[in-house]
């Protein structure tokens, strides 16, 4: 659990809870693209 706070005050964490297919399947893939080129382009703290 992250309580600094830059958390508290700037929270930036996502939940999604999709289910089926079609579209689900589209945003999700996209999240998890996005998500992988901001962990990839970050730094070691």
């Amino acid at each position: 659990m992250n309580i600094s706070s830059n958390s508290l005050s700037n929270n930036r964490e996502l939940g999604l809870v999709l289910t089926g297919t079609g579209v689900a399947q589209s945003v999700a893939t996209t999240i998890e693209t996005t998500f992988n080129g901001d962990y990839a382009g970050g730094t070691k703290a």
